[in-house]
């Protein structure tokens, strides 16, 4: 394994917890959404919370301290500190620390290009997706049980 994703899973050994998830929200005429409404709801849940999960991953590279978020950013955080975890094709970084934070800047902002802006580039349409195609299989499969065909 290499240093970013080893350096991932101590993150995410220490990052704070947080019961909040991204769902699709519906509204309160029970109608049913597309999926690309369903998508983008999550793809937007994620792009409100970006800000803060760089704020919370730089932090923690700079002083090894995880600042008081909570909801949306933590989740996010962890979702991005575990796809990044369980990445083993991550480019060797010669001089990158085996040791915890905190880290000098330039080690610190290969740590948040290789996690957060990696994943907010390559995973996170793939995350709504995959969520969103849950979502929808489940509102559908309600829909059918609660309007059976006769």
């Amino acid at each position: 394994m290499n240093q970013i994703a080893s350096a991932a899973e101590l993150a995410l050994s220490t990052c704070p917890t947080t019961s909040w998830t991204s769902r699709p929200i519906y509204d309160y005429s029970e109608q049913r959404l597309a999926f690309e409404t369903m998508k983008r709801q999550l793809l937007d849940d994620a792009r409100r919370a970006r800000a803060r999960v760089f704020v919370m991953l730089v932090q923690w590279a700079l002083t090894g301290a995880w600042p008081k978020f909570r909801n949306a950013p933590v989740f996010f955080l962890r979702q991005i500190l575990i796809w990044s975890a369980a990445k083993k094709n991550f480019a060797l970084e010669p001089d990158f620390p085996n040791s915890p934070p905190p880290w000098n800047s330039k080690y610190a902002s290969q740590f948040l290009d290789k996690t957060a802006l990696g994943w907010y580039s390559l995973e996170s349409d793939s995350w709504a997706r995959e969520l969103a195609s849950e979502e929808f299989d489940s509102q559908e499969t309600n829909f059918q049980m609660m309007n059976p065909l006769d």
